[in-house]
């Protein structure tokens, strides 16, 4: 199986939905949102009417949300940024990708604190804390030993998780993630970015969005990654507010460094594209 980065897996879900639209044995067409559209968003919206919301609480009091779907192994699905599980069939990235996961695997996703379902007054959104909602969910599922899922800002807390519970870890996958802040962003885009979410918060979850797709030239995908950037700016911003964005870029070069815990990780690691902070 071929581990895509971001950018390589927002090309390949574009690419996959743009040659469905311009296959030649072209589907009945109908006006406006026919049945063909309409059965989609049908079915869709069934699958999360059916979702059980399940809820748990964190050694430090926050209520989070979180739900499990599939059959097979069990893995627990951290959130790529702070987009909502209630809001996943939407995700025009990650949407199609977790249902196929829900197929062959027990999918375990949660909202994380401060975003979605879970409890939004928050403030602490230390490495530490972050990890508390994976452990909270992790011993509330009832599955442990589960692989764990660390994609992007999710794989420092999926590390730092992983070190302090290793009997609760039987697979630690990381995915286009880091474990120094530097190796993602820097510091002066991460003040940006803050500032940014503080001030209009619409406006930074479009930036985050666009930059989703940013690193995708194709000018036959154009329109329609224009039309997939506003879908996930959308799930972003009705995920949480910018208050919670803010105070989440600011914890990045405070305390998400989890270089120390990486000698404590005693499950076996697949990385696709991880960034080492520049230190090969």
């Amino acid at each position: 199986h071929v581990l895509r980065s971001d950018a390589q897996n927002g090309r390949f879900q574009a690419e996959i939905a743009w040659e469905r639209q311009h296959r030649q044995e072209q589907p009945i067409r109908f006006p406006r949102r026919g049945p063909s559209r309409c059965f989609g968003s049908l079915s869709r919206t069934i699958r999360a009417m059916e979702r059980e919301i399940r809820y748990c609480t964190t050694e430090d009091g926050v209520r989070i949300a979180y739900c499990v779907e599939g059959e097979g192994t069990p893995l627990l699905w951290c959130p790529v940024f702070v987009e909502s599980f209630s809001l996943a069939d939407r995700h025009p990235v990650y949407g199609q990708l977790l249902a196929e996961l829900s197929r062959r695997w027990i999918v375990v996703r949660y909202d994380a604190r401060g975003t979605g379902l879970s409890d939004r007054e928050v403030t602490d959104f230390s490495g530490a804390a972050l990890a508390m909602d994976i452990a909270a969910v992790a011993r509330a599922s009832g599955l442990e030993p589960l692989a764990i899922w660390g994609n992007t800002l999710s794989g420092p807390r999926a590390i730092m998780y992983a070190s302090l519970h290793p009997r609760s870890v039987s697979h630690l996958v990381l995915y286009d993630t880091f474990f120094r802040p530097e190796g993602s962003l820097p510091i002066a885009a991460a003040n940006a970015l803050a500032d940014l979410a503080r001030s209009d918060w619409r406006l930074a979850a479009q930036a985050v969005a666009g930059l989703v797709f940013a690193a995708i030239d194709d000018p036959a995908l154009s329109q329609f990654l224009a039309r997939e950037s506003v879908a996930l700016a959308s799930v972003y911003e009705q995920s949480t507010n910018g208050h919670t964005v803010s105070a989440m870029a600011e914890e990045m070069y405070k305390n998400w460094d989890v270089t120390k815990h990486l000698s404590d990780v005693g499950c076996p690691v697949a990385e696709a594209q991880l960034d080492r902070g520049g230190e090969g």
